[in-house]
């Protein structure tokens, strides 16, 4: 199967996991934490879910991207539940 890039070129499904490892914090944290030989099962179920699945979406794939500004400046040390505002 084969996805659009952006309007250019087609990815293959492989390529479209690829660049969502590769683009996604939230994933190479998983696939840190897993080990290569656990991250490498995971991959292939992944992989497998997005060949049944992506045929069947009805639109194109998009990926939002939701910016925000903040005022307020926390510290917080991690796994503690400590945290202190900065000024």
């Amino acid at each position: 199967m084969t996805l659009p890039a952006n309007n250019q070129n087609p990815l293959s499904t492989a390529e479209f996991w690829g660049n969502m490892v590769k683009g996604r914090a939230p994933i190479q944290v998983m696939k840190k934490g897993l080990g290569e030989a656990l991250w490498r099962e995971k991959e292939k179920l992944a992989l497998a879910w997005l060949e049944e699945t992506l045929p069947t979406l009805k639109g194109p794939l998009t990926s939002d991207a939701w910016l925000g500004v903040g005022r307020e400046v926390m510290l917080c040390k991690i796994n503690s539940g400590y945290c202190v505002e900065q000024p």
